[in-house]
Order: C-alpha cells, then structure tokens, then sequence
C-alpha cells in the first residue's frame, strides 16, 4: 500500500461531492483514516470503518464525542494512491457485509 495515513486528506472531485451532500465532516473522515481498521475491497482499493473495540478506547480520549459517533458509522474507500474515493453511511448490517466480503476476497487471492 501507497498512501500514509498521516498525511492530509486528499478528496477526489467525487469524495468531495459525496462527503458534502451526505453531510460528513471532514473530522470523521480523519479520524476514521488515523484510527480506522483497513480491509481490501474490489479494485485493489482499501475500505476504512472504526471497530467498536478502538471506538471505545478512543472515547476516553476524545472530547468530541459527535465526531466519533459520526466516524462510527461511516466507511471510507481510499485508492491505493492515498486519495478517498469516497464515503458514505453504513449500518451494523452493511458493515458486517463488506466485512465478509472481504475476507472472501481475500481467501481467493490466496488460493490464486
């Protein structure tokens, strides 16, 4: 993989679109991006969503707790060159679908 997470956010004209009509800040897209959990996902692009575990130890530390619930249930997709491709709003449901997904992906690539 690429991109570092330290650096700064870099939206494609897409993500910029998406994360502006869908209301998502781009303190939610940070933190998901620093603290997230990665996954792959199709066309060699990274996924990002907060685990409930880091969630938690993370609200001990954090003082905005609207951006954390807002990084909660949010997914980001990220190329592997580093840029977001785009964002949106998940549930549990959907999460555990990528989730799956992934890992079936994954165990393909494997046996490859």
């Amino acid at each position: 993989m690429n991109h570092s997470r330290s650096n700064p956010i870099a939206l494609t004209k897409h993500a910029k679109q998406r994360a502006a009509q869908r209301c998502i800040t781009s303190k939610a897209l940070l933190l998901l991006l620093k603290f997230g959990d990665e996954s792959d996902t199709r066309d060699g692009c990274y996924g990002y969503r907060l685990s409930r575990k880091v969630a938690r130890e993370l609200v001990a530390e954090m003082a905005d707790q609207p951006v954390l619930d807002e990084a909660c249930k949010l997914r980001v997709i990220v190329s592997p060159s580093g840029g977001v491709v785009t964002c949106y709003h998940c549930s549990e449901r959907t999460l555990r679908a990528h989730k799956r997904r992934s890992r079936v992906a994954k165990r393909k690539r494997n046996l490859r």
